[in-house]
């Protein structure tokens, strides 16, 4: 009987050899971390994953986001950032206020290689902005002058209309008698009865150049000496 001999571990038989291979070890599967703090999303360099230099970073990110294959979808938001850029980003609401869902992903040559896993984060909207003020003309009457106060940005002025005519107008009518005030100027006018003395009616418009007008007071009732 021929003994048989091991040379390391490796027997002289060729059909045993193969028991002796040593197994390959499997590569750790690509890691692309991200992390939320506040509305900012960042994220690492891929790990086990090799960038080639034209690879951009994309982040997706929308209220119902379940895959950035969806990205173009209107209701996901999509932004490109470079790889020698900061690897952060701030994330505005667009879809009102509540959960977002984002995934940051790595594009080469417009395909979606390589993706993070989805993070949750609480986007809020900003408060509307406050409603315009409303434009308006207020008059007084302080014996026979009367006093006015605007609200709002009146750039051409006011013109201060009266007559006996129970609603004054502009371009005025015959009866009706007009005086221009700036912007500038003091907000009143001494009501002179310029039909006699008794009962006038007194307006003040807004200017808007020529003969057109604007805001429109009250008609206030004055009698005049």
């Amino acid at each position: 009987m021929i003994p048989l001999r091991f040379v390391c571990g490796v027997t002289v038989f060729l059909l045993l050899l193969a028991n002796c291979a040593t197994p390959p070890v499997a590569r750790p599967s690509p890691v692309l971390a991200v992390y939320i703090d506040d509305t900012t999303i960042s994220w690492d360099e891929p790990q086990h994953f090799d960038l080639m230099p034209d690879d951009v970073y994309v982040i997706f990110y929308g209220r119902d986001l379940s895959s950035p294959e969806i990205s173009s979808d209107t209701n996901v938001k999509k932004s490109m950032h470079r790889q020698d850029e900061r690897r952060s980003a701030s994330l505005q609401p667009f879809d009102d206020t509540g959960n977002y869902t984002a995934v940051v992903g790595v594009l080469r040559q417009g395909q979606l290689v390589l993706s993070s896993r989805p993070i949750t984060v609480y986007l809020q909207a900003p408060p509307p902005p406050p409603p315009a003020p409303i434009r308006r003309i207020e008059v007084r009457l302080q014996a026979s002058t009367i006093l006015f106060t605007a609200y709002g940005s009146f750039p051409l002025g006011f013109m201060v209309v009266w007559s006996k005519n129970p609603a004054p107008v502009f371009p005025t009518r015959a009866g009706d008698l007009s005086l221009y005030r700036g912007p500038n100027d003091p907000r009143e006018v001494r009501l002179q009865p310029f039909d006699g003395p008794g009962e006038y009616y007194v307006r003040v418009f807004e200017f808007l150049g020529d003969e057109q007008t604007g805001i429109v007071s009250e008609t206030l009732r004055a009698v005049l000496p």
